[in-house]
């Protein structure tokens, strides 16, 4: 019972979005997701998601539409990285629990989902704004997620490495990087 009421309001807290998406033309699938959006569906799309973000849902129904930005890699959605990175710094690292807002915050789902979306969205162009978003303290344990990047280059760029090595001064990350053998 309490998970139906669950899905229940979460589904209800994601009806704007839906309708918004249906009345642009995007076509969802049966159960009305807007994950995976057919390919020419997401110029028209994803700007109606990333307005959706900005607006005052609970955290997990926010989780749930930031997952739709990474489930592909095409031009658009890596196009709008900038502005989902822009989301992320904004984005408090701790939020209301959705069953129960009452109890004590606990760490962002929503957070957690646009640290996923940067990655899975990742290009090595985008190398010194990843690395602002690491450094950034005030981005919390979510940018433990953004460090793989980091990681995989750092035998090929000296100036990685030596920032992986400053980086494990930081108690956020400390853990993670010494379990990677750095």
């Amino acid at each position: 019972m309490i998970i139906e009421n669950r899905a229940e309001r979460i589904k209800s807290a994601l009806e704007p979005l839906v309708e918004d998406l249906l009345a642009a033309g995007v076509r969802l699938n049966s159960e009305r997701s807007m994950h995976f959006l057919f390919a020419e569906d997401y110029p028209i799309g994803l700007p109606i998601i990333l307005s959706h973000l900005e607006r005052p849902y609970e955290d997990l129904p926010k989780s749930i539409i930031a997952g739709a930005l990474y489930y592909t890699k095409n031009k658009h959605s890596q196009a709008i990285w900038p502005e989902i990175a822009d989301i992320y710094s904004k984005t408090p690292n701790m939020a209301k629990l959705f069953d129960k807002p009452s109890l004590q915050p606990i760490p962002s789902a929503f957070k957690s989902s646009l640290a996923n979306a940067l990655l899975k969205l990742y290009e090595p162009k985008r190398l010194s704004s990843l690395v602002h978003l690491v450094c950034d303290k005030r981005n919390g344990e979510t940018r433990i997620i953004l460090l793989k990047p980091l990681i995989r280059v750092q035998k090929r760029r000296k100036k990685v490495a030596e920032l992986l090595a400053d980086l494990k001064s930081d108690p956020m990350l400390a853990t993670e990087l010494a379990a990677r053998g750095i």
